[in-house]
């Protein structure tokens, strides 16, 4: 592209208002919803599939995101069921 991944890194930052990984993690953790909601599979399994690198690291991500926590997540979903 001719240009530095500094350049495209602080030209995403200014565009979306969030920084390029921060914003990936969203994306992550909407399909983790998803898959905490629609299918059975352990957090362990999910973490796996959305590519992070441990279970603390997903849970961590998904609590920044959502407030609460992945398995807190599927109760609260399953209740309102």
């Amino acid at each position: 592209l001719g240009y530095t991944e500094s350049y495209i890194s602080h030209l995403f930052s200014d565009t979306m208002k969030t920084s390029l990984p921060d914003y990936i993690n969203a994306l992550r953790i909407e399909d983790a919803k998803e898959l905490l909601i629609g299918t059975d599979m352990s957090v362990s399994q999910i973490t796996g599939n959305l590519g992070f690198g441990s279970v603390r690291n997903f849970s961590r991500a998904f609590r920044k995101h959502t407030s609460t926590t992945p398995k807190d997540y599927r109760k609260t979903a399953e209740n309102r069921s």
